[in-house]
Order: C-alpha cells, then sequence, then structure tokens
C-alpha cells in the first residue's frame, strides 16, 4: 500500500494559510446591542479590581465609551487574543451599562439600575480563550447571573439568554449574548455581541376584531431577492427571514410587502403568513425578468371579483428590470368595506439619475390616482394606500425640500402627520441603526396613506408609528458574516427598512356599508 507524502512546499504553503488566517482574525472584539427605544451610555475597561484579574499593557486592547442611541450597536472593546497575554493568567474586560434619560432622574432609582457585563479570556500556552461572561446588576444587593460559564463550543454562534429581576425604565428586559465564530479563524470564539432587549414590550398597534370601525395597517419593504442580488446589497440569512418575518408581523388587518422578489422566499413568506392572513393578492408581473414584489396580506376576507392590478408604464434604470405597479383589494372587516392599495414607486439609484427618479415616481403616483379612480369606488367607503413609495419625509420635513412631497403625497392625504416616535426613529432607512442599510443617510421612503377623496382627514383619528423587528433569539441571525465577505455579524434586523404602521379609526356616523 502507498501513502500520499506531501510535498514540503505543499506542507510549508498550508502552513502559511493557517498563520494568515490567524493573523487576519487576531483580535477579540466584544459588542454591545441597544435594542430599546431610548439611549444608553456605556464604559469598558480593563478591570483589575476584580479577584484573579491580571493588568494588561495598553497596547494589547482597547476599552470604549459612550452613548448609544435607540436601537444601535457600538464596540465595547477589542483585545489581542495572542500578543502580552500570559500563560495561565486571567484578563477581564467590564463595561458597565447606564441610562442616559434625563427623565430618569426625576424618577424612583429602581425605575433604571445600572448594569455591568463582565468577559473573562484565559490565557494558555499559544493564544487564549473566552472562558466565561457575567451580569452583574449594580443595586445595593448585587445581582450576579452567569451568562457563559464555561469556553464557548466551537460553534459559529453559541447564544445565550438571562433575564435578570430588575427593571430598566420601568420595564423587564433580557440580555443576550451570543458568543461568534468567524469563518476561517483558529479561535473558537472571535465576537461578542452583548444584547439588551426589550422588544416583546415595546408599543405597537394591534388588530381589533370587535371593532369593524378601525382598520390596523402595516407596510414593510423585507428586501428578500434572489441569491444573486447579494453582490448588490446585504442579504442576510434570507431564508430565515423569510421565516420570521411572518412571526412577527401577526395581529394586523392588512399587510402591505415590497420586494418579496424571489419565487422560493416569497413561498415560503406566504406559507408562514396564512395563519394569521389567509386572505393574500399579488404580486404584479409582465414578460419582465421579476414580478413587482409587492402584495397585499389580509386578516379579512378579499370580496370576490374586487381586486386589480397594474404594472407602472413607466420606469428608470436598474427599475426598469422588474414589474413594479399597483395592487388593488376591497377587504370586508364586519360590516364595514375596505380598498387597500398596495405599491412601490421607482426608486432613486444616484445623485446622477436623481431628476430622472423624480419625474418618473410622479407619473407613477398620477397612474395610481387614475388607477383608483378607475374603479368607480363608492365615497363612503375609505381607500388606503400603503407601500414603498421612495418619497422622502424628512427630506421634506428637515431640509425644507418639499416639491416632491407636496406633489405626490399631500394630493391624496393633505394632513399627513409624522409618526408618534419620530424623536427615537426619525428614518425608516437608516443606516445608524440598521446593519442591513448600507446607505449613507436616512430616509423615511414608507406610508399608509387615507385617500381625502372618501374621507376628510378632520373626521379620522390615527396614530402611526416605526416599529424595529429583530430576530434576536435566533441564532443564524448573528451569523450573517459567514454568508459573504465584508458583511458583519449579528445584523439582527429583519430587512434594510424598518416597519411602519397606522392605526386607522373611522367615525360610524360618516359612512357605515351595511352589507347583506
Amino acid at each position: 500500500m502507498k501513502f500520499f507524502k506531501p510535498s514540503l512546499a505543499i506542507f510549508l504553503f498550508g502552513i502559511y494559510s493557517v498563520f494568515i488566517a490567524s493573523a487576519a482574525y487576531a483580535q477579540y472584539y466584544l459588542y454591545f446591542i441597544n435594542n430599546t427605544d431610548r439611549p444608553v451610555s456605556y464604559r469598558a475597561f480593563l478591570d483589575t479590581q476584580i479577584e484573579g484579574c491580571e493588568n494588561l499593557d495598553a497596547s494589547y486592547y482597547q476599552g470604549y465609551s459612550g452613548t448609544l442611541q435607540a436601537y444601535q450597536r457600538g464596540k465595547l472593546a477589542s483585545i489581542n487574543y495572542g500578543q502580552g497575554i500570559e500563560d495561565g493568567k486571567t484578563y477581564c474586560l467590564t463595561a458597565h451599562i447606564t441610562s442616559t434619560d434625563p427623565a430618569e432622574k426625576t424618577k424612583q432609582s429602581e425605575q433604571t439600575i445600572p448594569f455591568s457585563l463582565t468577559t473573562r479570556l484565559q490565557g494558555a500556552w499559544v493564544g487564549s480563550s473566552i472562558t466565561s461572561a457575567k451580569y452583574q446588576l449594580e443595586s445595593q444587593v448585587p445581582q450576579i447571573i452567569d451568562i457563559f460559564t464555561s469556553k464557548p463550543a466551537p460553534d459559529n454562534v453559541q447564544l445565550e439568554t438571562i433575564t435578570p429581576d430588575a427593571l430598566w425604565h420601568g420595564q423587564p428586559y433580557k440580555i443576550y449574548g451570543a458568543a461568534i465564530h468567524y469563518t476561517g479563524s483558529d479561535q473558537s470564539t472571535n465576537e461578542i455581541n452583548y444584547v439588551l432587549d426589550q422588544s416583546e414590550l415595546a408599543p405597537r398597534y394591534l388588530r381589533d376584531d370587535q371593532d369593524d370601525l378601525s382598520l390596523a395597517v402595516a407596510t414593510y419593504n423585507v428586501q428578500l431577492w434572489p441569491a444573486y442580488a447579494g453582490v448588490a446589497m446585504r442579504m442576510n440569512e434570507a431564508s430565515v427571514r423569510a421565516q420570521l418575518i411572518p412571526q412577527k408581523i401577526k395581529h394586523y388587518d392588512v399587510v402591505v410587502v415590497e420586494e418579496l422578489m424571489s419565487k422560493g422566499h416569497r413561498d415560503a413568506f406566504i406559507h408562514a403568513m396564512k395563519a394569521d392572513y389567509p386572505y393574500y393578492y399579488g404580486p404584479t408581473s409582465s414578460d419582465k425578468l421579476l414580478t413587482g414584489g409587492q402584495m397585499i396580506f389580509s386578516h379579512w376576507p378579499i370580496i370576490t371579483a374586487e381586486y386589480a392590478k397594474e404594472v407602472f408604464a413607466d420606469c428608470s434604470g436598474v427599475d426598469c428590470g422588474s414589474a413594479k405597479g399597483v395592487l388593488y383589494v376591497k377587504i370586508q372587516k364586519g360590516q364595514m368595506l375596505y380598498n387597500i392599495i398596495g405599491t412601490h414607486l421607482q426608486a432613486t439609484e444616484g445623485e446622477s439619475t436623481a431628476v430622472q427618479d423624480t419625474i418618473v415616481r410622479g407619473k407613477q403616483f398620477e397612474q395610481i390616482k387614475q388607477f383608483i379612480d378607475a374603479r368607480n369606488l363608492p365615497k363612503d367607503q375609505p381607500v388606503v394606500i400603503a407601500g414603498d413609495l421612495n418619497v422622502d419625509y424628512q427630506e421634506c420635513h428637515t431640509k425644507q425640500e418639499c416639491t416632491e412631497f407636496n406633489k405626490t403625497i399631500l394630493t391624496v392625504d393633505s394632513k399627513y402627520q409624522p409618526w408618534l416616535n419620530i424623536k427615537a426613529l426619525p428614518y425608516g432607512g437608516d443606516y445608524t441603526k440598521n446593519l442591513m442599510n448600507t446607505g449613507t443617510y436616512g430616509e423615511m421612503d414608507d406610508y399608509v396613506l387615507v385617500h381625502q377623496g372618501y374621507i376628510p382627514e378632520d373626521q379620522l383619528q390615527q396614530q402611526s408609528r416605526i416599529r424595529v423587528i429583530r430576530g434576536v433569539a435566533e441564532p443564524l441571525m448573528y451569523d450573517g458574516g459567514s454568508m459573504l465577505l465584508n458583511t458583519p455579524y449579528a445584523e439582527l434586523d429583519l430587512s434594510d427598512h424598518f416597519l411602519f404602521e397606522r392605526k386607522l379609526h373611522f367615525p360610524r356616523e360618516l359612512f357605515y356599508e351595511r352589507t347583506p
């Protein structure tokens, strides 16, 4: 029997490759994700006050401090996992987390109690390893909880959760700790992301099954494209997101979805939505490479034969590769009939095309209004238009550049009101809070409009908000960086947009369609 003997050159190349891979991941990184609607402050440092924790030359580590706004992610610390660290010695990195909300100073101290997160490293003959992580409540009676108690498993992600017996802004919270292994690294753990999470308690609008005069509507651009789109955008575990999003958007009356482009993801998405939204329609389609990607999902029946769709006659640039257009359904909730329009208008692809893209959007918006007029809808039935309209609300209201907003949005919803949480979330597309968003400026392009030709705004009760939905409890959502190069790990967002929701209540005395 002959045995294969690799040449010296191949052997040395293998050793060199391992060395290069190791050098590329020579740091541990600790991050903190503020998954709450208020800012937090953090301060991270090498902690030598803890028993058994050694000092380390400052050139081998870096602790950071600062403030994270609502829903932001920031780096707590980095440390070289080999240099300066001695065999058998323990090193501790501690991060203090506190509230920065001025309102807290006027309340009882129990409303928000600061806490700390301590990560321990153990030196070895070669390199080191992360061995444990602890949470400590900084109160008169300290509460200490283990997050990790041993070296994290050598899987891509090990996710642990704790629920402290404490309050943050008067509400309970969870802490997630995700130990992440980088593809190609010889370390079992390269990065830890800690998450302060109150998402289960975040305010949102819910369907009221007993009130047929109320309507809770959400619109969400889900960015679920075919795999090849990954060369231009962060797809971030698209197959996982296609399953998670339907779990997170239950309990509305109507949901309008955009960019459901991949047939495979669309089929999975529809299947997952059916339990709460058995009625659906779309997308627009033609002989183009891609469908329009938009769909309408309803908890309530779609009236037989009362649906239609139309592809836009005008488009520009890359958008011409998809059959964007307008969808229409009439739904019946109790004794009320509602007309729902779902759409996705021309995107602005860059500064060089901005003028042309704006012209096309204007034509598409006019086509929507003509499409509605052609339906000859009764004036006593509400008409709701929802979708990604690519008309930036903030361009008008912060930059005072209102020409497009006035020519489109205000022509159908003349008293359109801003969302309630605009201070914490000024943008629906925000690269400073959303890792899937690769933009360089914030935008608010998502709308739920009530057509004023069918009900005056001053006779309507309404509220709206931006809602952040993330996969904080799903290990695979921390592993996106293993899919593509230059993609960050712990991309917990489920799209590059946030969801936009609006709760409407129509006056009984104005109209009440009684059906047989």
